[in-house]
């Protein structure tokens, strides 16, 4: 009899380890993969602002080298002085989007799997924190 149950017991005790195993498996592998849309969705902005920093850079280059060309003789100063203050003040602005997109989002980098676990431990009948 205690021979039947204590083989019930650790038969209980092996699934119940069995389905803990699995349940961690499938929340790691969740959390893989958020962490990979993360290096993703990060590599996607930081790829983006370097593409568009190029092209800002070699536009506004151009454009200031003609109005320079065009007001050479009576307002050149006034020209390259307009020029730098407008540059300053979009690379400010863009620095400041640029640092507002890279925030993570709303519910944090890890939400599903944070979500997800919180499901599993009121399913354990763990208390939340």
């Amino acid at each position: 009899m205690a021979l039947d149950f204590a083989s019930r017991l650790a038969a209980r005790l092996q699934r119940v380890a069995d389905l803990g195993l699995s349940l961690l498996q499938t929340r790691l592998e969740l959390l893989g993969i958020e962490l990979q849309q993360e290096v993703l969705r990060l590599f996607d902005a930081v790829a983006r602002a370097a593409l568009a920093m190029l092209l800002l850079a070699f536009g506004l280059f151009f454009a200031v080298a003609l109005l320079v060309v065009l007001l050479w003789d009576g307002h050149r100063l006034w020209a390259l002085g307009g020029a730098a203050v407008l540059f300053l003040a979009s690379g400010a602005w863009l620095m400041r989007d640029a640092r507002m997109r890279l925030q993570p989002s709303p519910g944090g980098s890890f939400a599903a799997s944070v979500d997800e676990l919180a499901k599993d431990r009121a399913q354990v009948g763990a208390p939340p924190e």
